[in-house]
């Protein structure tokens, strides 16, 4: 945010699954900003809401609300669900 370039955390994309598209909105900037890990930790924080995570090295995260909702479609990407560690 403070060079205006594109943020650099390891991620291609974040995506969130929230009650207010408002709230989803600002997390799924903030979580894709701060990265995989922090970025979990931060929606830890927020009851009800879910998330799936891009890694650059085509890894997909996703919570564990998500766990059995999402189905693979590009079979260059890997799925792993995010542990309470964050990973």
């Amino acid at each position: 945010p403070a060079t205006g370039y594109p943020a650099k955390s390891g991620l291609k994309s974040v995506t969130i699954v929230a009650e207010s598209s408002a709230l989803a909105d600002a997390l799924s900037t903030a979580c894709f900003v701060l990265g995989l890990e922090d970025g979990a930790a931060l929606l830890k924080k927020y009851p009800g809401c879910e998330g799936i995570f891009i890694t650059d090295a085509d890894t997909l995260f996703i919570t564990s609300g998500l766990s059995g909702a999402v189905q693979m479609s590009d079979e260059r990407l890997e799925m792993s669900v995010l542990t309470e560690s964050g990973s």
